[in-house]
Protein backbone atom coordinates (compact mmCIF):
# COMPACT_ATOMS: atom_id res chain seq x y z
CA UNK A 1 0.00 0.00 0.00
CA UNK A 2 2.90 2.36 0.76
CA UNK A 3 4.06 2.04 -2.86
CA UNK A 4 0.81 3.65 -4.05
CA UNK A 5 1.15 6.82 -1.95
CA UNK A 6 3.10 8.74 -4.66
CA UNK A 7 0.34 7.96 -7.16
CA UNK A 8 -2.30 9.17 -4.71
CA UNK A 9 -0.24 12.32 -4.06
CA UNK A 10 0.03 12.99 -7.78
CA UNK A 11 -3.72 12.54 -8.23
CA UNK A 12 -4.41 14.83 -5.26
CA UNK A 13 -2.16 17.55 -6.71
CA UNK A 14 -3.76 17.13 -10.12
CA UNK A 15 -7.29 17.37 -8.66
CA UNK A 16 -6.42 20.44 -6.57
CA UNK A 17 -4.88 22.20 -9.57
CA UNK A 18 -7.92 21.40 -11.69
CA UNK A 19 -10.10 22.80 -8.88
CA UNK A 20 -8.27 26.11 -9.34
CA UNK A 21 -6.06 26.32 -6.27
CA UNK A 22 -2.70 28.12 -6.70
CA UNK A 23 0.26 25.88 -7.46
CA UNK A 24 2.35 26.86 -4.42
CA UNK A 25 -0.53 26.33 -2.00
CA UNK A 26 -1.50 23.07 -3.70
CA UNK A 27 1.99 21.57 -3.48
CA UNK A 28 2.50 22.62 0.13
CA UNK A 29 -1.03 21.70 1.19
CA UNK A 30 -1.03 18.23 -0.36
CA UNK A 31 2.38 17.49 1.14
CA UNK A 32 1.23 18.54 4.62
CA UNK A 33 -2.05 16.63 4.32
CA UNK A 34 -0.21 13.47 3.34
CA UNK A 35 2.27 14.06 6.18
CA UNK A 36 -0.65 14.31 8.63
CA UNK A 37 -2.13 11.15 7.13
CA UNK A 38 1.22 9.42 7.53
CA UNK A 39 1.44 10.51 11.16
CA UNK A 40 -2.08 9.22 11.80
CA UNK A 41 -1.20 5.91 10.09
CA UNK A 42 2.11 5.58 11.92
CA UNK A 43 4.28 5.61 8.79
CA UNK A 44 5.61 9.17 9.17
CA UNK A 45 7.40 10.67 12.16
CA UNK A 46 6.15 14.17 12.97
CA UNK A 47 9.61 15.18 14.21
CA UNK A 48 10.75 15.16 10.60
CA UNK A 49 8.80 18.39 10.08
CA UNK A 50 11.10 20.18 12.52
CA UNK A 51 13.31 21.39 9.69
CA UNK A 52 10.42 23.34 8.14
CA UNK A 53 10.78 26.70 9.98
CA UNK A 54 14.51 26.93 9.32
CA UNK A 55 14.05 25.95 5.70
CA UNK A 56 11.31 28.54 5.18
CA UNK A 57 13.42 31.25 6.83
CA UNK A 58 16.32 30.35 4.54
CA UNK A 59 14.09 30.65 1.49
CA UNK A 60 12.57 33.93 2.62
CA UNK A 61 15.95 35.57 3.28
CA UNK A 62 17.56 34.41 0.02
CA UNK A 63 18.09 37.64 -2.00
CA UNK A 64 18.06 35.82 -5.33
CA UNK A 65 14.64 34.33 -4.68
CA UNK A 66 13.33 37.68 -3.47
CA UNK A 67 14.21 39.17 -6.87
CA UNK A 68 12.12 36.66 -8.86
CA UNK A 69 8.66 38.00 -7.91
CA UNK A 70 9.93 41.55 -8.35
CA UNK A 71 11.03 40.82 -11.92
CA UNK A 72 7.69 39.15 -12.64
CA UNK A 73 5.89 42.17 -11.20
CA UNK A 74 8.03 44.51 -13.30
CA UNK A 75 7.20 42.57 -16.46
CA UNK A 76 3.49 42.56 -15.72
CA UNK A 77 3.51 46.29 -15.00
CA UNK A 78 5.41 47.06 -18.22
CA UNK A 79 2.98 44.94 -20.22
CA UNK A 80 -0.20 46.33 -18.66
CA UNK A 81 0.91 49.95 -18.69
CA UNK A 82 2.12 49.56 -22.30
CA UNK A 83 5.15 51.61 -21.29
CA UNK A 84 7.59 49.60 -23.40
CA UNK A 85 5.41 49.96 -26.50
CA UNK A 86 5.04 53.70 -25.93
CA UNK A 87 8.80 54.04 -25.49
CA UNK A 88 9.41 52.18 -28.75
CA UNK A 89 6.84 54.31 -30.60
CA UNK A 90 8.44 57.51 -29.30
CA UNK A 91 11.91 56.30 -30.20
CA UNK A 92 10.62 55.45 -33.67
CA UNK A 93 9.33 59.02 -33.98
CA UNK A 94 12.70 60.44 -32.94
CA UNK A 95 14.89 58.08 -34.99
CA UNK A 96 12.35 57.39 -37.73
CA UNK A 97 13.62 60.11 -40.04
CA UNK A 98 17.14 58.65 -39.97
CA UNK A 99 18.06 55.78 -42.28
CA UNK A 100 17.44 52.62 -40.29
CA UNK A 101 15.93 54.61 -37.43
CA UNK A 102 13.19 52.11 -36.66
CA UNK A 103 15.78 49.33 -36.65
CA UNK A 104 17.93 51.28 -34.19
CA UNK A 105 14.89 51.77 -31.96
CA UNK A 106 13.98 48.10 -32.04
CA UNK A 107 17.59 47.09 -31.39
CA UNK A 108 17.85 49.37 -28.37
CA UNK A 109 14.53 48.20 -26.94
CA UNK A 110 14.91 44.49 -27.53
CA UNK A 111 18.64 44.06 -27.08
CA UNK A 112 18.31 41.55 -24.24
CA UNK A 113 15.03 39.88 -25.27
CA UNK A 114 14.85 36.39 -26.76
CA UNK A 115 14.54 35.98 -30.51
CA UNK A 116 10.96 34.68 -30.36
CA UNK A 117 9.91 37.67 -28.25
CA UNK A 118 11.62 40.04 -30.65
CA UNK A 119 9.93 38.52 -33.69
CA UNK A 120 6.48 38.60 -32.05
CA UNK A 121 6.88 42.24 -31.08
CA UNK A 122 8.19 43.14 -34.54
CA UNK A 123 5.15 41.41 -36.05
CA UNK A 124 2.82 43.43 -33.81
CA UNK A 125 4.56 46.64 -34.88
CA UNK A 126 4.08 45.77 -38.55
CA UNK A 127 7.73 45.25 -39.41
CA UNK A 128 7.82 43.49 -42.77
CA UNK A 129 11.29 41.95 -42.56
CA UNK A 130 13.64 40.97 -39.75
CA UNK A 131 17.33 40.26 -40.08
CA UNK A 132 18.36 37.57 -37.60
CA UNK A 133 22.08 37.68 -36.79
CA UNK A 134 23.66 35.30 -34.30
CA UNK A 135 27.15 34.09 -33.53
CA UNK A 136 27.19 31.79 -36.57
CA UNK A 137 26.13 34.60 -38.88
CA UNK A 138 28.80 36.88 -37.46
CA UNK A 139 31.49 34.26 -38.07
CA UNK A 140 30.43 33.58 -41.66
CA UNK A 141 29.51 37.18 -42.46
CA UNK A 142 26.07 36.12 -43.74
CA UNK A 143 22.65 36.89 -42.27
CA UNK A 144 19.16 35.52 -42.75
CA UNK A 145 16.27 37.77 -43.72
CA UNK A 146 12.99 36.56 -42.15
CA UNK A 147 9.64 37.44 -43.73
Amino acid sequence: MVELIPIFMFLAVFAALLAGYPVALTLAGVALLFALGGMAGGTFDGRDLGFLPGRLFGIITNPTLIAVPLFVFMGVMLERSRLAEQLLENMARVFGRLPGGLGVSVELMLKKAKVATQLKRASRLGVRYALVIGDGELETGRGRLMD
